[in-house]
């Protein structure tokens, strides 16, 4: 909880005062912080006391606005993540195009687009759609289980950005390749024409030194940098695969048991289990500002002048 607070404070401090940070891309890395933030702020806490005690204490009210801002700021940080990715395959795929129209008021309208989609799926509940509580021996405060709804949340809370992300990721992946092994074919073929210049005799002296030097001189592409180009953080090609790792481990459980509970009548999941994948749910609130970040030297940098100065 703390690392969660700590760390997405440091990195909306590194975005809003360190020049090299101040770019539009980050503003979608600030919103994915701000919502991060939140959870680690608002929500867990209460959810903590609750896990503690057993049962909820802080009363009715706090109770359904407790839940609708969980379900709220979870959805805007998944959302911010699949927000996240969509502009880096926009920018790998229509590069001149995207970043052209790219303009801070359109990717503010985005930002906005995401907190206003992530309202619409979590206020339902505050407006009647639940089912009526069932009698309990201690006060619970529990997520709506109407099938309806829990079905609407958990599509466009999960299994639609998860699906978008899966596929982006993997269609920047396969891009990646294909541009290094161009990339590569074209290191190899300059390297073949300056080999044959080099042992023609016939070949003036000269000419022969001056294209082999051109050749030795020309930058030879580095598949790093091709995959680096191709990640939503420059600096680390497997990002991309991280993103997609942590975010699935971390909230797949959730939403399994979470639909499973609703449609399954007889499934007995336990509040043991169902506790234990809800806080793995909110562990990726506390990787995003790490894999988005740490990995980046412009970030580091930021922080070690935020700590250390």
């Amino acid at each position: 909880m703390i690392l969660i607070v700590v760390g997405n404070m440091l990195v909306c401090i590194a975005i809003a005062t360190e020049k090299a940070l101040k770019t539009v891309q980050n503003w979608f890395i600030a919103s994915l912080a701000v919502s991060d933030f939140l959870v680690g702020l608002i929500i867990m806490p209460f959810s903590l006391a609750k896990e503690v005690m057993g049962y909820w204490i802080f009363g009715r009210i706090w109770c359904e606005i407790h839940s609708a801002l969980d379900v709220f700021l979870c959805t805007a940080s998944i959302n911010s993540l699949c927000l996240i990715s969509l502009d880096r395959y926009w920018s790998v795929t229509h590069a001149v195009e995207y970043l052209r129209k790219r303009t801070p008021r359109r990717s503010l309208a985005m930002i906005c687009g995401v907190w206003v989609l992530s309202a619409i799926i979590s206020l339902p509940p505050l407006v009647g759609w639940k089912k009526p509580e069932k009698p309990s021996n201690y006060p619970e405060c529990l997520l709506s289980d109407d099938v309806g709804y829990v079905l609407y949340s958990a599509f466009g809370s999960f299994y639609v950005p998860a699906f978008v992300m899966v596929f982006v990721y993997c269609r920047i992946f396969v891009a990646a390749r294909s541009r290094a092994r161009r990339h590569l074919k074209k290191k190899q073929k300059a390297a073949s024409v300056a080999t044959e210049l080099t042992n023609d005799p016939i070949k003036d002296k000269s000419t022969t030194t001056t294209t082999c030097t051109s050749f030795s001189n020309a930058s030879p592409p580095d598949r790093s940098k091709d995959f680096e180009a191709f990640s939503p953080v420059p600096g680390l090609p497997k990002i991309p695969g991280l993103i997609m790792a942590s975010f699935i481990l971390a909230w797949l459980p959730f939403f399994v048991l979470y639909v499973l509970e609703a449609l399954c009548k007889v499934c007995d999941i336990g509040p043991t289990g169902f506790a234990v994948a809800f806080w793995l749910g909110y562990c990726n609130s506390a990787l995003n500002p790490i894999i988005y970040t740490i990995f980046n030297r412009d970030f580091r940098k930021a922080f070690r002048k935020i700590l250390f100065k």
